[in-house]
C-alpha cells in the first residue's frame, strides 16, 4: 500500500466527518461546562478587577497560535520531503486559522495592557515576537492564496518561510526569561506554576475549548479546499 495513500483527498475527506463531529461535540461539552460553573461563580481579580478575566481568553489564545504553527511545521517539512498537495493544504488551513488566533492574542494583550500598564504596546521581546509570528503567518497565507500545483514555488516558499521562522517559537516562549521585559514571567513551567489552582483549572478548560474549535474550523477549512481542488481537476 502507499504510503501516502491515507492522504488522497478521497480518504481524507471520509475522516474530516469523523473530525468535526468530534471536534463540535467537545466545543459543545466544554463550553456548556465553562456556562455553568461560572454562573455559580465569578472570578475578580483583588488588584486587576474584571479586567484579570481577560486570561481566560488570551492565555488560550496564544497556546492555539503556538501549536497550530507546530503543526504548520510539520506539514511543510512534509511538503518538501513528499511534494504531496495536501500536506500544502492543510498548512493553508492552519495558517488561515493560526493567524485568527494570534491576532486575537495580539487583542486581548493590548487591552490587558492598557489599564495594568498604561498602555495598548510596547516593543518589548515578548510583544514584538509575537507580533513577527503574527506577519509569518500572514506572509505564509499569502504565498499559499493561489491555488498551486504540486511544483509550484509559491509552495516551497511558502514551506521554506515556515521552517526558517520556526526560529521564532523558543524566542516567544524564553523572551520573558531571556530578556528584561515589560511582560510579566512565565507564570507555568515544568517546575513550579504562580497561579490559583482553580484559576490554573478553568485556563485549562479553555484551552481545550480552543483547540478543539481551532481543530473543527481547520478541518472545515480543508474539506472546502480538498473540494475546490478535486472540482477543478487539480489534484
Amino acid at each position: 500500500m502507499d504510503v501516502l495513500s491515507f492522504w488522497r483527498p478521497k480518504n481524507f475527506l471520509r475522516l474530516t466527518y469523523l473530525g468535526i463531529l468530534v471536534s463540535l461535540f467537545g466545543v459543545t461539552a466544554v463550553w456548556v461546562c465553562i456556562l455553568f460553573t461560572f454562573s455559580e461563580m465569578s472570578f475578580i481579580d483583588y488588584q486587576q478587577g474584571e479586567i484579570g478575566n481577560i486570561i481566560f481568553v488570551h492565555v488560550p489564545s496564544a497556546w492555539v497560535s503556538i501549536y497550530l504553527y507546530g503543526v504548520i511545521f510539520i506539514t511543510s517539512s512534509s511538503f518538501l520531503v513528499w511534494k504531496h498537495p495536501f500536506f500544502n493544504l492543510l498548512s493553508r488551513s492552519c495558517s488561515i486559522v493560526g493567524s485568527l488566533f494570534t491576532l486575537l492574542t495580539l487583542c486581548t494583550g493590548s487591552l490587558w495592557g492598557y489599564p495594568t500598564w498604561g498602555t495598548f504596546w510596547v516593543w518589548d521581546a515578548r510583544l514584538t515576537s509575537v507580533f513577527i509570528l503574527f506577519i509569518l503567518y500572514i506572509c505564509h497565507s499569502y504565498l499559499c492564496a493561489k491555488e498551486s500545483s504540486q511544483s509550484d514555488s509559491r509552495a516551497i516558499g511558502s514551506s521554506l518561510l515556515i521552517i526558517i521562522g520556526s526560529i521564532n517559537i523558543p524566542i516567544i516562549k524564553y523572551s520573558v526569561d531571556w530578556w528584561n521585559t515589560l511582560h510579566q514571567p512565565a507564570s507555568i513551567s515544568q517546575s513550579f506554576q504562580s497561579i490559583d489552582y482553580t484559576i490554573l483549572f478553568f485556563i485549562m478548560f479553555y484551552m481545550l475549548f480552543f483547540t478543539l474549535l481551532s481543530l473543527l474550523i481547520v478541518l472545515t477549512y480543508l474539506r472546502s479546499y480538498i473540494i475546490n481542488y478535486r472540482a477543478n481537476s487539480i489534484i
